[in-house]
């Protein structure tokens, strides 16, 4: 489930060097009458904001993690929740050079 490649850019005050981040979002599809607990998973996780669609049983996820290492264990974690039935990419930025 990891997408490689798809980050923010700026420049960390600290140190002067350019730092990378990567942030996505997602269409998180809950198993079968499970809409409610899916958002107490996802709410809980670090890194992670919901917002549940009004009229539809689906959540929209926006991950916005510090690194590439963190990001591959927050998608495992994903990948084991027990409410979550589907997770679709929905949007993806990778600033070319």
């Amino acid at each position: 489930m990891w997408y490689s490649g798809v980050y923010t850019e700026w420049y960390s005050s600290k140190n002067n060097k350019k730092e990378t981040m990567p942030i996505f979002s997602y269409l998180a599809m809950p198993r079968e009458g499970a809409r409610e607990n899916l958002c107490t998973e996802l709410s809980n996780l670090e890194y992670c904001q919901i917002i549940p669609a009004e009229n539809k049983e689906i959540v929209v996820l926006v991950t916005d993690t510090p690194d590439e290492d963190i990001e591959r264990s927050l998608q495992l974690k994903l990948k084991n929740l027990t409410s979550l039935q589907s997770l679709s990419l929905a949007f993806g930025y990778d600033e070319q050079d």
